[in-house]
């Protein structure tokens, strides 16, 4: 039906299941991990994951901030909301209030990027901080039990503790050890996409070699290619004043020839020139 009718079929699928989400997972039935609670958090997920593709905008700046900040955001988010459905108790405002900053230089982090290895530094290990303290809670409770806290409490905390290991540079001892894997540091950092201008380089030409070809001597790829119409050694110059248009092509194909000829090989044993239109 159109990109229109996608976008707006995403938006309903999107707001569905977000309401959906934060009924069924927050409030009640399926608040503890099940097929129940799975199934509505992977149909929100599905649905989620559909608008970057539809809108520029929002795959821009999901590629700006980077899976670290996306990570710790959801997670801040998260907790937040389900401490604030089971609240009231001193565990659960302290939880508001640590996620809540959470939130906050997860955000401040994105819009005002730490400039030097220092501030990063010190902003990977507040948010350690704030996220060792939230991860009691899945230990004396209120969030001992599979469920919306305690899977937000241990992806907020083990995405942290990544952010700080590679802000130190520890990660480069783990890989050591393989205990993460080797290109680890990239996925941490926000992807940069750059439109790369298109190059004359790209315009060359390709010789290919067969086994029957003459030796590789004999065919010299950094041998100059003669502008076409210019006369090749070994050939009779046409008459001035009657000279015929030439194939840009056919000159190229004949000059490589000649060299083979006169490097010793034979005009049927010479590699084959390509252009990049595929033309012989």
């Amino acid at each position: 039906f159109g990109p229109e009718f996608d976008l707006l079929l995403a938006f309903f699928f999107t707001v569905l299941w977000g309401v959906g989400v934060g009924t069924l997972t927050f409030v009640k039935p399926f608040i503890y991990a099940g097929n129940g609670f799975f199934a509505t958090w992977m149909a929100f997920l599905a649905a989620v994951t559909t608008l970057p593709k539809l809108i520029p905008f929002i795959r821009t700046t999901l590629d700006d901030a980077g899976p670290v900040l996306i990570y710790l955001f959801l997670s801040s988010g998260v907790l937040l909301i389900q401490a604030a459905v089971d609240c009231c108790s001193t565990t659960l405002y302290l939880t508001i209030v640590l996620t809540s900053i959470s939130l906050a230089i997860t955000l401040l982090d994105f819009f005002l990027p730490a400039s030097t290895p220092h501030k990063k530094s010190m902003i990977s290990a507040v948010l350690l901080t704030l996220w060792t303290i939230i991860l009691h809670i899945t230990f004396s409770g209120p969030y001992k039990i599979l469920g919306n806290g305690y899977f937000a409490s241990w992806v907020g905390f083990t995405v942290a503790l990544f952010k700080a290991a590679d802000a130190a540079g520890w990660l480069k001892y783990l890989k050591q050890f393989h205990l993460v894997p080797q290109d680890f540091s990239d996925a941490l950092q926000p992807v940069a996409t750059v439109a790369m201008p298109p190059s004359d380089q790209d315009h060359h030409v390709t010789v290919q070699h067969h086994h029957h070809t003459a030796p590789r001597s004999a065919v010299t790829p950094s041998a100059p290619v003669p502008p076409p119409g210019a006369h090749i050694k070994g050939e009779a110059t046409p008459p001035a004043g009657n000279s015929p248009s030439i194939n840009p092509i056919a000159a190229e194909k004949e000059f490589w020839q000649n060299v083979a000829l006169q490097e010793g090989g034979t005009s049927e044993g010479t590699g084959h020139v390509k252009t990049l239109n595929g033309d012989e």
